[in-house]
């Protein structure tokens, strides 16, 4: 694979049409689709709503843990998720006033019995996402590891396009807890320096173009303003 094969669409710098594919098939409960795709939004979601809710509640992690479950258990059950209007804004907006909704409601529901018997939606075993430092606002605590799960995916989406040897010059460089220079990393793997250079260049075009496409995926009429607020131009 060369140099060319890394630059996706026309020059990378029309926005792509917005193809609200991980929203689609969550219009209509009874699709096909419908299970897959709510799978993928719990994925996606589920930490920045587990840290609105950790800070926004005041909660343990275990406490915080459920009430997520609680949220997208709701979300499974509830006909909100249809009547998202792509053409009317953003999904992510969207998702946060139902979420606001829902924490709104727990005072009142908090003697009912909790919705779904016990049932399990997705995992959140394991350890907890930390607290962003200094950020007690759950709205930006929420934007935050949107982003970082964003920029994860669309990691994990050029590691598996690769060259191997590419992706782990870029993440030698980009991922040490303090950056190298590009001839400390060459003369550890045994490259030149300008290979170095041009491999991380290739790469960050490569995540610029997976991210530019997550974006779009549920943006709606608001994607190429989304893209310019969050990742620049």
């Amino acid at each position: 694979m060369d140099g060319g094969d890394t630059t996706l669409g026309e020059g990378g710098r029309a926005f792509p049409e917005t193809s609200l594919g991980l929203l689609g098939p969550l219009g209509d409960p009874d699709g096909p689709g419908y299970a897959q795709a709510f799978e993928r939004l719990c994925l996606r979601y589920w930490r920045p709503v587990y840290l609105f809710l950790r800070i926004a509640r005041a909660k343990s992690n275990d406490d915080a843990k459920e009430l997520t479950q609680e949220f997208f258990l709701w979300l499974f059950e509830d006909p909100a998720l249809g009547r998202y209007d792509p053409a009317r804004g953003g999904f992510r907006p969207y998702l946060k006033t139902l979420l606001r909704r829902f924490v709104g409601r727990q005072d009142r529901d908090a003697t009912r019995q909790k919705r779904g018997g016990g049932a399990r939606i997705l995992s959140l075993e394991g350890n907890a996402p930390e607290l962003p430092e200094l950020r007690s606002d759950p709205e930006e605590a929420f934007e935050a590891a949107w982003l970082e799960e964003l920029i994860g995916q669309a990691l994990a989406r050029v590691r598996a396009r690769g060259p191997a040897s590419r992706v782990r010059i870029y993440e030698e460089v980009t991922l040490a807890a303090e950056r190298p220079a590009y001839a400390d990393v060459a003369r550890r793997l045994g490259v030149s320096a300008g290979e170095v250079e041009r491999a991380v260049g290739l790469v960050r075009e490569d995540l610029r173009r997976e991210l530019r496409i997550l974006v779009g995926e549920s943006a709606g009429v608001e994607a190429e303003d989304e893209w310019r607020r969050l990742l620049g131009r």
